[in-house]
């Protein structure tokens, strides 16, 4: 039989709404074996329907229509079929009466209008509607070899009717009971799997059928015969012939998909999982959740985007990240850290490139590592997962698919042998730092027993941390300062006073130092710069951080635009003092700034204190932290004229292009994305280290962010 679908709507043509029904009715026809040849949408307009109808009579022994059968004067499409084929529109009683009850329960008032709805053509089998106002109905010819089936338009009414009415009726016509299944495969495409059912696809009856979806391919098989169990033996036995052809491709049997397979596995099994997933985001964690019963497997799931966070969390070592947070090595222990941190039998890790674009380290968009940790072993498989326009939530998709499927794979003992398998016992040898952790979390516990029973847990555990950040950033100013003898060799060109500090941390940049505040921190340079914002010097944890340079500034140019980001802490440790210098009195008090970098001193002028905007949510961006570098003069001032404008404060001091800027950024908290940026220049050659502040003033009307609160 061939079926063609007329789907009727304005809203359809003009991509208003998504059109569910088309598909929704393909897939329940291609149950019963009959073939969806045409698809056509239509406007409300009975010419061009009228002419689409009698196209598809000429072709297709059942057509099917949906929409254009509400109440209003354009709902036309039960007019426009009874005019082609010249009957009449009579009122079906039993139709009115489930109307004027649609209405009575739902608690609204019918209309006139809604008459029009009951009328039916004649001679018509009618199709009550139990979920909306317009019945459905189907009109066939007098030989019964052709019909025209008609559906309301909304989804939550057209798709009940077609299970509770179309397919009832097309099962009775047909004479024979129609049984499908779908097998689902994973891992080889449709070109690769077509050569080898090829003859099974050419199968009357049973029959087969190829389909591709994103990442998978599904194989559906539908049988007729005198009863359900004689259908349904048909298409098992055709089904465990394309197992067989297949193998260990075919991950499931009418199922929803390749996380329940893999999901409902583990359950059987008693495994338990944990994940951490980086270029995913938490999508395989939220897949997992869609399955009935896993929160029997499933107790930790890690979206460990920044370095930081795989650091502390799944305890992988500063070293593995020299290259980036995307390798084969870095997926194998955030697999392992997450087995470990979840206590769990598998785990999961996942790092790559979503995009748009390439990362810093110039990995390539698509690029995605998965390691699975299982037993003594942990498997990773490298993919690449860009082809052509494929978008970011594709590539997101795709590598949760690859990832259900190594531990599908992995769980039930199948065929891992495409993946690289790394001894867990040799990869963690030098893993000291996973010791210390154990270590430190038992003796944290411990702590915060004692600390629980005398009721000052989170105050203690502050007050601590604001503690040993000083007392740390007191012995690194020492080191600085006094040095101590090491036995390292510097960089060439690097300052002998900064020895000591390049022993504990070989990211050392630069010192600062501010009179009449705090600061008197060290300054790192990393290569990526979210590190930094949750390790302290010495490589641990510390919600302080550590002042870090942009890791694109060239600490050796001249001109440069030195930016160095910190936090603004409640105890005004770190950048917390900067937010002073939004007073005119404590800027007279200490206008310069001491920056040496591991290439030499300086002292710098401050000239500019603003507050800007960084979130596009929240209204203007204005990007300081990107104006780096400066190819003219034209384009130095112009940057310099902006600082001036924004500040705060008219400082007076005079700035020339190919003076090095000094740009200090922290956090504000009024807004999300706010900033509050300190802006000097360096003091000339012969110039004097001074300035000169009984002139300044406050800006009176400088350029502020429209959420600003003076």
């Amino acid at each position: 039989m061939r079926a063609e679908l007329i789907c009727v709507g304005t809203e359809l043509l003009l991509g208003d709404i998504l059109n569910t029904n088309a598909q929704y009715i393909s897939r329940q026809l291609a149950k019963l074996g009959i073939d969806m040849y045409y698809q056509s949408v239509v406007g409300d307009n009975p010419d061009r329907l009228k002419e689409t109808l009698t196209t598809a009579l000429r072709r297709s022994e059942l057509v099917i229509l949906t929409g254009g059968l509400g109440p209003t004067k354009d709902d036309l499409t039960k007019e426009t079929v009874c005019d082609l084929l010249g009957l009449e529109l009579i009122l079906h009683q039993p139709s009115m009466d489930a109307i004027e009850t649609y209405y009575k329960n739902t608690c609204r008032q019918m209309t006139p209008n809604n008459v029009k709805q009951a009328y039916v053509p004649a001679g018509s089998k009618v199709f009550l509607n139990h979920h909306g106002s317009a019945p459905g109905c189907v009109v066939s010819s007098r030989k019964g070899h052709q019909h025209v089936v008609l559906l309301p338009g909304p989804p939550s009414e057209c798709c009940p009717m077609v299970d509770e009415h179309l397919m009832p009726f097309l099962q009775a016509i047909t004479g024979q009971t129609i049984y499908s299944t779908t097998l689902r495969v994973f891992g080889i495409g449709e070109s690769a799997l077509e050569p080898q059912v090829e003859d099974l696809l050419a199968g009357e009856n049973p029959t087969a059928a190829l389909y591709a979806k994103e990442g998978e391919v599904e194989l559906r098989i539908t049988a007729k015969a005198a009863s359900e169990e004689a259908a349904r033996a048909q298409c098992q036995q055709l089904a465990d012939e394309v197992k067989r052809r297949l193998g260990d491709h075919v991950y499931g049997q009418d199922t929803p998909g390749l996380h329940h397979t893999a999901v409902e596995l583990l359950i059987q099994k008693g495994l338990k999982i944990s994940t951490a997933e980086s270029c995913t985001g938490g999508l395989i964690s939220q897949r997992i959740t869609q399955v009935p019963g896993s929160s029997k497997v499933f107790d930790l799931g890690a979206a460990t985007y920044a370095v930081w966070a795989k650091r502390s969390l799944l305890g992988i070592r500063k070293k593995f990240f020299k290259g980036g947070a995307v390798s084969e090595q870095v997926a194998a222990r955030m697999a392992v850290g997450a087995r470990r941190r979840g206590r769990a039998d598998i785990g999961v890790g996942v790092t790559g490139v979503a995009g748009p674009g390439a990362d810093e380290n110039g990995n390539p968009e698509g690029l995605v590592y998965i390691g699975v940790a299982y037993k003594k072993t942990v498997y990773v498989q490298k993919l690449q997962l860009k082809n052509g326009n494929t978008s970011r939530d594709k590539i997101r998709h795709l590598a949760s698919l690859h990832a259900f499927d190594m531990v599908r794979r992995i769980a039930a003992g199948l065929d891992c042998s495409a993946y690289t398998a790394l001894d867990i016992k040799k990869l963690t040898a030098g893993d000291r730092w996973l010791r210390r952790l154990d270590g430190l979390r038992a003796v944290a516990f411990y702590l915060a027993l004692c600390v629980f029973i005398g009721s000052l847990t989170l105050v203690g555990q502050y007050l601590y941390e604001g503690w040993q950040n000083k007392q740390q950033v007191s012995g690194l100013s020492s080191l600085y300062t006094d040095g101590k003898d090491v036995d390292v060799q510097l960089p060439e060109g690097y300052l002998p006073k900064f020895k000591s500090l390049y022993y504990y941390n070989q990211d050392i940049a630069g010192f600062l130092r501010i009179p009449q505040t705090q600061i008197n921190y060290p300054i790192v340079q990393y290569s990526d710069n979210s590190y930094y914002l949750k390790v302290d010097y010495y490589d641990d944890y510390s919600r302080y951080g550590t002042l870090f340079f942009d890791y694109r500034n060239d600490l050796q140019a001249r001109g440069e635009n030195l930016v160095v980001y910190g936090h603004n802490m409640k105890d005004s440790q770190m950048f917390g003092d900067l937010t002073k210098y939004k007073d005119l009195d404590f800027y007279k008090k200490s206008p310069l700034i001491y920056m040496d970098t591991v290439y030499g001193e300086g002292v710098y002028k401050i000239f500019a204190v603003f507050t800007a905007n960084t979130d596009p949510s929240v209204g203007e961006v204005f990007d300081y932290y990107n104006r780096l570098n400066f190819v003219t003069a034209e384009a130095y001032d112009q940057f310099v004229s902006e600082l001036k404008a924004r500040s705060l404060i008219d400082t007076g001091v005079d700035v020339q292009f190919d003076d090095r800027l000094l740009t200090l950024s922290t956090c504000e908290y009024d807004y999300d994305g706010q900033r509050l940026v300190v802006v000097a220049r360096q003091v000339r050659d012969g110039e004097e280290a001074k300035v000169d502040t009984s002139a300044a003033k406050k800006n009176p009307d400088p350029v502020l962010p429209v959420l600003y609160k003076k």
